[in-house]
């Protein structure tokens, strides 16, 4: 678990299950768990933060939507954050001045990608 040291940023590697996807397979959708930002020291609702996302080894863009939720249950997308194009063996960054729900979660779209791997860090500022 993470915690935070005076103002420094706190970042997390968003899981998919018992995996860390630091470098998961990029060639097929999925989903990770959430974040949750109430009732876990993890994230913190009404915050700014990021998410960083890097495509490497591969041989398309992929795509991901940041999606947030109240209740862990029912889920609905960021505003801004939909269909987030990661291009071919690059990065995107994308930054919000402010976190609202509970939980938060990456949907990935592999696209037209079919080799490599992703990686998402999430920054919590």
């Amino acid at each position: 678990m993470a915690s935070k040291i005076g103002n420094c940023p706190i970042q997390f590697f968003p899981m998919l299950g018992p995996d860390n996807i630091d470098g998961y397979d990029a060639t097929a959708p999925f989903i990770t768990d959430g974040l949750a930002s109430e009732g876990n020291t993890e994230m913190s609702s009404g915050g700014p933060y990021q998410v960083q996302a890097f495509l490497e080894g591969s041989n398309g863009d992929a795509k991901f939507t940041i999606e947030q939720s109240s209740d862990g249950l029912n889920w609905d997308t960021v505003i801004d954050g939909i269909d987030l194009i990661i291009p071919s063996n690059d990065s995107i960054t994308y930054e919000d001045i402010v976190f609202t729900g509970a939980f938060i979660r990456i949907n990935y779209n592999n696209d037209l990608n079919t080799s490599g791997t992703v990686t998402f860090i999430l920054t919590q500022k």
